[in-house]
């Protein structure tokens, strides 16, 4: 009888693991904000909404980033602090990205007469969750024009 009740607890147990399997948070681009403008440059906030779709709350312990402009790395880096997204929520991250305009070229000759250009944010998210952290990768890629920008 013992053995059975064990057998059932363990059981338990192990569904209620498994229900704890983190599904990695799915990371989308949602836009640039202009922070600042100089003459040689600019600073530029890349906004991501970073949806959490599991049962639990997740802690957002590291996320490095870098974006590309066509095959340009236009910056990199990673936000301090430390990002809490409850259950099956979202929350808006924005990453701030310094560059000067020489360092682009062909970049900003194309979204000045085009209006739009190729862009790619990818990356790896370190996520704790009640059970440990995990690492993973993440990537968005797209098509960004001027309508995007967010104020």
């Amino acid at each position: 009888m013992k053995a059975r009740l064990a057998l059932v607890a363990l059981a338990f147990v192990a569904a209620a693991c498994a229900s704890l399997r983190p599904e990695p948070p799915q990371v989308d681009f949602r836009g640039v904000a202009l922070k600042d403008v100089a003459l040689s440059g600019a600073t530029i906030d890349v906004v991501l909404a970073v949806r959490n779709p599991n049962a639990f709350g997740i802690d957002i312990r590291r996320l490095a980033y870098s974006l590309y402009a066509d095959s340009t790395l236009v910056g990199m880096g990673q936000p301090l602090g430390q990002l809490q997204i409850p259950a099956r929520d979202s929350s808006i991250v924005r990453l701030p990205v310094a560059f000067e305009y020489r360092s682009l070229g062909m970049v900003v000759v194309q979204l000045i007469t085009q209006g739009e250009v190729n862009y790619k944010v990818k990356g790896d998210v370190t996520v704790g969750t009640p059970i440990g952290d995990f690492n993973r990768p993440f990537e968005s890629a797209g098509r960004f024009n001027a309508r995007q920008a967010i104020r």
